[in-house]
Formats: structure tokens, C-alpha cells, sequence
């Protein structure tokens, strides 16, 4: 089942299809979004700031850690080339609102 979410800094909503990371959405959307390691969590290029909804992402992971630190509580900043949304039973998922920190 797919899912979605709303950029804020654009106002616009897009699907986020299963195994799909955010930022794959956002360049099937045809959204620029700096990557310079192609999505491949090494660059860091790639930051967005979870508004809300960030239960219904998968979680924080070592590549995101080792590149941004372990403040995502805090900062609530995430790379947009890991989070995907997180499979669930039958329930809706919380809504996902994002702003993108490097929009190009």
C-alpha cells in the first residue's frame, strides 16, 4: 500500500511507494534535491527536517548516525535517501510533513 507525504517548503504531496526512500519520491516527482553520492548515505547532501509524522518512517539508522550524529531527537533532521515508510497492518499512516534543507 502507498503511502505519502507533504514537502513544506513547497506546499506539494507525494506518494511514497513500498521500499521506496523518500528522496527516490522526491526525484520521481521531479524534485531537485542535492545528493552528491547518489543516495547512497555518504554525502549528506540530501537533509530534511521531519515536521511531523516521523513514527510512520522506518527508523534512524548507523549511516544517518555516522553522518549527522545521534541528535535527530533533538534536530528532527534526517537524510532523505534512508527513511521509507514503515510497513503497517491496516492502519493509516500518521501523516509525514518534511521540509527540505538543501532544495535546490
Amino acid at each position: 500500500m502507498d503511502k505519502s507525504f507533504t514537502v513544506q517548503n513547497t506546499g506539494e504531496r507525494f506518494d511514497l511507494k513500498e521500499g521506496e526512500s523518500i528522496l527516490d519520491s522526491l526525484r520521481r516527482n521531479k524534485i531537485n534535491i542535492r545528493s552528491s553520492c547518489g543516495g547512497h548515505s555518504t554525502c549528506s547532501d540530501c537533509v530534511i527536517r521531519v515536521k511531523s509524522g516521523g513514527k510512520s518512517l522506518s527508523d534512524v539508522n548507523f549511516e544517518e548516525k555516522k553522518l549527522l550524529g545521534n541528535v535527530y531527537f533533538i534536530t528532527k533532521e534526517r537524510l532523505a535517501c534512508q527513511p521509507w515508510a514503515k510497513a503497517e497492518s491496516d492502519e493509516e499512516m500518521e501523516s509525514v510533513e518534511i521540509d527540505i534543507v538543501n532544495l535546490d
